[in-house]
This record gives C-alpha cells, sequence and structure tokens, in this order.
C-alpha cells in the first residue's frame, strides 16, 4: 500500500495525525530538527500505528532517530560524543583531532548537536576537565606551540593548575 492510499483511509489519517504530531513536536524539543510528517511512514513502526492504532517497539522518535537520513547528524554526534567520553584515550583524543578539523561554523554547529544529544539523553552536561588532564593537554601544546605570548600564558596556567595540585595533595595528606 503507497503512502497516499495508506492515508486516503480516514481511520488511517486521523491515526497518522495524532502520532505524526506528537513525533514532528518531540523531535523539535529534543533535537532541534524538523521533520516532514510524511517522512515518518518510513519507519515500520508508524506505519503499523496508522494501520491498527496500537503501539508496537520502542518509542517512535528513538525510531526515527536511528532510521530517517533528517537525523543523520544526531547520529554522527552521538558516535562522536560517545568517542570523547571514552575511557579509551585513542579514540577520545581521534574523535576530538576529528571535531577540531571542522570548520569553525561546523565546529560550532557540531558542539550544539552534541549538546542536544546529552540533553536528549538524559545527561549532564559534559564534564568539566580534571586538573591532571588540563596539565597533559599544556604538556602537549607547549611542545608544539611556538607563539611567545600563548606559550607564557600556557606556562602561567601550567603553574597555576601544579600549585593547585600541590595544595589539594598537601591537604588530603593532611586528614
Amino acid at each position: 500500500m503507497t503512502d497516499d492510499e495508506l492515508l486516503a483511509v480516514p481511520a488511517y489519517a486521523a491515526n497518522f495525525k495524532n502520532i505524526s504530531d506528537r513525533i514532528v513536536k518531540a523531535s523539535v524539543e529534543k533535537y532541534g530538527v524538523t521533520l516532514d510528517p510524511r517522512s515518518l511512514l518510513k519507519i515500520n513502526g508508524v506505519r503499523l500505528f496508522v494501520q491498527t492504532g496500537e503501539e508496537f517497539g520502542p518509542d517512535f522518535l528513538e525510531q526515527a532517530v536511528n532510521t530517517l537520513p533528517e537525523f543523520e547528524g544526531i547520529r554522527v554526534a552521538a558516535g562522536r560524543q560517545q568517542a570523547i567520553d571514552s575511557v579509551n584515550a585513542e579514540e577520545a583524543d581521534a574523535a576530538e583531532a576529528e571535531l577540531m578539523a571542522l570548520k569553525p561554523a561546523d565546529r560550532i554547529a557540531e558542539a550544539r548537536r552534541m549538546q542536544r544529544v546529552r540533553a536528549a539523553a538524559g545527561d549532564p552536561p559534559a564534564p568539566e576537565k580534571t586538573p591532571e588532564k588540563r596539565l597533559a593537554e599544556i604538556d602537549k601544546s607547549l611542545k608544539t606551540t611556538r607563539d611567545p605570548g600563548t606559550r607564557m600564558a600556557l606556562g602561567r596556567e601550567r603553574e597555576r593548575l601544579t600549585d593547585a595540585l600541590k595544595a589539594k595533595t598537601a591537604q588530603e595528606g593532611g586528614q
């Protein structure tokens, strides 16, 4: 049955209007992605709901995110965010390098998508980097940076972090 034939049946059209309004609204709220309601008919669960009026399987929005091309950016952002949050340092470094290779405008857009993915998953905002991890980043940058002003700023930040870590270690040792 084609999409037009399916929606020609009044009961099916009412079911489709009900479910498509819910999915389109949830898509905009959770991910900032506006969907064409007719594209939802590509999802088997939606077609089944339209024909039966009963919901089967996982959440329709989750099915849309996993199958529709409109969500390709969201799927890529989710994978990149997962790699960055990974405990595997090589995987995280590769994902961060891939992100940094983007043009600034694309990087900002990708960061926003990653933030929406995180919020949709109910995750808290990205954790702040630990002082130890930031020190490692500074050391890496100092090896490659030639600009004297940048090197001085990094050196000051490194010294501040080192002092803070020493004070924290001394405080923990005294307790």
